[in-house]
């Protein structure tokens, strides 16, 4: 798959946003650093209507450290020291 690929190669930093449902549990989704956290957000919205999914924390992600970091402008969020919880998680199940 190529997003494993991508998120297991040289490239260091990526976006993320944390999303929300309706039963208070969150989704982490890491993406390209050439993608607006806007433009995965409005998609995942959009593209998922049932799932009711908002967004609560944004920002950028060490895939080395898995530290996360700074904020989404588009978004008008920042990230959370407890995200880096969500992406842990994410990485260790790929």
């Amino acid at each position: 798959m190529k997003i494993v690929a991508w998120l297991k190669g040289d490239c260091m930093d990526a976006k993320y946003i944390v999303m929300q449902d309706p039963t208070e549990q969150e989704h982490i989704i890491i993406f390209s650093p050439m993608l607006s956290h806007h433009a995965v957000s409005f998609s995942l919205q959009e593209f998922c209507p049932t799932h009711s999914l908002k967004p609560v924390s944004a920002g950028f992600v060490d895939l080395k450290t898995g530290k996360c970091f700074g904020d989404s402008t588009t978004l008008k969020l920042k990230s959370r020291p407890e995200d880096k919880y969500l992406v842990s998680r994410f990485l260790t199940s790929m």
